[in-house]
């Protein structure tokens, strides 16, 4: 088995995302996507809690019902079509980098509905399992068979994480499979599971130091912001002044403005890496096992026909 070079993968997906600079803009895109869809359920959450209880009554809060939801669907399809975008432009940069922007989400459409049957899919089946594996337990803590349940639950828990494992890794391979092979999700789906199968460990590793490269990110964000603090930090105590308001408005806005910004160019990396990665993984299932659900070649993943 070929072994994979996680350091090259890394040092690869940098010089990507820094040549690219015409991807930094969906890598922006993505991260709003995912703040205002975080934040929108968030608030959907709290409705639902009835905590702005004082500012909104039942009628009110059905009224406002449809335009959450409206909204929620808007933030996620931005977040996929850019995500796409990342993906297609980092495979072909050449291309991309002559489009607009604009005409590269419109082209992104292409595989939208896909993705969407993808998800969908993914995440009724997770509450069906969550849903057929709390049965049990619940029964169990109401009959008070507390031991029972508790190893129940134990056994739940691990059940239901390993799935939620094998569904992060399907999702991401599939939406490779889909953008850059253009299948539909069931084939997709089948070519991930059969992908992830036979590199489980490679995998796993891959996400460990996505993971961690993702905790480094925002420790470097945050301490370059405490480094900014501590140098404005005596301006501001020193200053007695209306200047006071403006110095600290200027410090909000300049933390916003590095936090955006790193985490728009770490989501054109996670891209980079993870496609760098599928790209080795794939290959190496076709040289070195000889079967060949797919095929790499320039710069498209091809489908080859079934003999």
């Amino acid at each position: 088995m070929q072994k994979i070079d996680y350091r090259e993968i890394l040092t690869s997906a940098f010089w990507s995302t820094w040549r690219n600079k015409f991807l930094w803009l969906f890598g922006f895109f993505v991260f709003l996507g995912s703040l205002l869809e975080n934040l929108s359920i968030n608030q959907n959450i709290l409705s639902k809690n009835d905590t702005p209880l004082l500012l909104f009554d039942a009628t009110e809060k059905q009224s406002l019902l449809f335009p959450i939801i409206l909204f929620i669907f808007f933030t996620y399809t931005l977040r996929n079509l850019s995500t796409a975008s990342i993906i297609r432009g980092l495979r072909n940069p050449a291309l991309y980098k002559q489009k607009k922007a604009l005409e590269i989400i419109k082209e992104m459409f292409h595989y939208f509905g896909r993705l969407v049957w993808l998800d969908f899919f993914l995440g009724t089946g997770l509450l069906v399992v969550f849903f057929l594996l709390s049965l049990p337990v619940t029964s169990l803590f109401s009959l008070k068979a507390t031991t029972f349940a508790i190893s129940s639950l134990t056994l739940a828990s691990l059940i239901f994480a390993s799935l939620l494992f094998l569904a992060f890794f399907l999702r991401k391979y599939s939406y490779l499979f889909i953008i850059l092979g253009d299948l539909n999700f069931k084939n997709a789906l089948e070519f991930s599971y059969d992908l992830f199968k036979k590199n489980t460990k490679a995998s796993l590793l891959m996400l460990a130091i996505a993971t961690f490269a993702l905790i480094c990110a925002i420790g470097i964000l945050f301490l370059l912001l405490a480094l900014l603090f501590l140098i404005i930090l005596p301006i501001i105590i020193n200053t007695h002044s209306p200047i006071l308001s403006g110095v600290t408005l200027f410090l909000i806005m300049l933390g916003l403005i590095l936090i955006t910004f790193g985490l728009s160019l770490f989501n054109v990396f996670l891209q980079a890496v993870w496609l760098d990665f599928f790209s080795q993984i794939s290959m190496e299932k076709i040289s070195e096992e000889k079967l060949t659900p797919i095929a790499i070649v320039e710069d498209e993943v091809s489908i080859p026909e079934t003999v």
